[in-house]
């Protein structure tokens, strides 16, 4: 079995954020983004901001704010502390609610085993009548689990996917010779916020980072 992380990002849930109030010279001011790390296509409207660098997409919305790193794994934690960090930190009455780190894997079956078989030996129980009114070859399976962790919900949601028919998220890496069917698992830790002093949780969540990423792979692994 072979598995691919094939996206992370940091999601951050707002009411009423202005993007108006965010331009290319604020960012730059506020050293979020370095005036030469601008690629082309970046969007500044009314509702949406999206910003496209290098090393780091980012999407402030009026509800939202997702920031979308796009650098080696080892090197995430400390771009992400950096420039969520400082954006955060900028925008201090800014209501945020919650904090999500999400990360997507895929596992791909072996070349000798179809999807169908493979969920099924991950995820399928034939003890259980649930599963045996699924008993057809061509069934497929998944899972959902979620526990309480550091001082949020860790979730997964796992499920045989067609790369052919399910979109791509933004970041998501992908390959010219990947397998067009496989298994995604998708993880998120949720974090709800206290009004009083979201920055400093949503530092401390960032901070956390890299023991949620150790966390998600021990999981991967134990399904190898």
């Amino acid at each position: 079995m072979n598995v691919n992380l094939a996206g992370s990002a940091v999601v951050i849930v707002a009411r009423q954020f202005n993007p108006t109030i965010v331009d290319q010279l604020w960012l730059v001011e506020n050293k979020i983004v370095a005036k030469d790390e601008f690629r082309r296509g970046c969007i500044f409207t009314d509702d949406l901001v999206h910003i496209t660098t290098g090393g780091f997409s980012l999407l402030l919305a009026q509800n939202q704010i997702q920031f979308v790193p796009l650098v080696d794994p080892t090197s995430q934690q400390s771009l992400i502390e950096d420039r969520v960090g400082k954006l955060v930190a900028t925008l201090p009455h800014t209501p945020c609610v919650a904090i999500g780190l999400n990360f997507t894997y895929h596992l791909f079956p072996p070349s000798s085993q179809g999807i169908a078989d493979f969920s099924r030996q991950l995820f399928g129980n034939p003890t259980s009548k649930f599963f045996a009114d699924f008993g057809s070859a061509d069934a497929q399976f998944g899972a959902y689990c979620c526990k309480d962790y550091l001082k949020g919900r860790l979730k997964l949601d796992a499920k045989p996917v067609n790369s052919e028919t399910t979109p791509l998220v933004e970041g998501e890496i992908t390959s010219g010779e990947m397998a067009k069917e496989f298994v995604m698992l998708n993880f998120n830790y949720h974090v709800d916020l206290d009004r009083s002093d979201s920055v400093g949780q949503i530092a401390e969540v960032l901070e956390s980072w890299n023991n949620v990423v150790e966390q998600t792979q021990i999981t991967v692994k134990s399904l190898s």
